[in-house]
């Protein structure tokens, strides 16, 4: 990409530096990313194993086998989807009945930081939940050699490269022509990759099978009165 921006504006290292055209990259790139909370490439599931007794479990933690999700959509138990709670529905749970779980697995889950809790909490070691989401994204350009982006986007980053190359010889006509060519392509492949994902529901948890997620006092009198 540096030389090709080289070559595009007839330039060289001295007029464009590597530590310049590194910056304006990553910051295309990170403009970029920050556009879409879900990137259909990014969509990814982990293992997570629980312990006996434990309710919280961080994401990056020893409990989940690739400790590669950032971003929780939903998370599958044994024998049922959890139903995503909010964490002040959550802390109800806990001040709720004292009811034996002995016995259960979790049904519900929420998310705080970069750890998810369960209820009931597990009482048994072992069981393994299914945990899907969205992975972060590879520091670039430093930490790889490529953006973590479909190919499609070298394109545009380069134009950004030269918005911002021009932006710095004062040159504005040149520098917003590439910026607008730039908007014009992110607009153009986002729509693209993102139709991929159209047919995914957009929703923050999951829901059990064949059930809707429960009220407070709905759960309450199912744990209390059996029904």
């Amino acid at each position: 990409m540096i030389t090709f921006v080289r070559r595009h504006a007839d330039t060289d290292a001295v007029d464009a530096p590597d530590s310049n055209l590194e910056v304006y990259a990553r910051a295309a790139y990170n403009d970029i990313r920050r556009r879409v909370p879900e990137w259909v490439d990014n969509h990814v599931s982990d293992t997570l194993t629980v312990s006996s007794g434990v309710a919280a479990y961080a994401l990056s933690g020893s409990a989940f086998s690739t400790k590669n999700v950032e971003y929780v959509t939903s998370i599958t138990g044994p024998s049922e989807n959890l139903v995503y709670i909010p964490w002040s529905v959550y802390l109800e749970m806990l001040d709720g009945p004292d009811v034996d779980y002995s016995t259960r697995e979790a049904s519900w889950y929420t998310v705080k930081g970069d750890a998810v809790y369960l209820f009931p909490t597990p009482a048994t070691a072992g069981v393994e939940y299914t945990v899907y989401g969205y992975r972060s994204f590879t520091s670039w350009p430093s930490g790889s050699d490529e953006p973590d982006l479909p190919r499609e986007f070298d394109e545009v980053i380069c134009w950004y490269m030269l918005g911002m190359y021009y932006r710095a010889q004062e040159d504005i006509s040149m520098s917003q022509l590439y910026m607008a060519q730039y908007e014009q392509g992110v607009n153009r492949f986002i729509a693209s990759s993102m139709k991929q994902d159209s047919h995914s529901p957009k929703i923050f948890g999951g829901s059990k099978k064949n059930r809707y997620p429960m009220s407070y006092s709905r759960w309450l009198r199912r744990n209390t009165e059996g029904v």
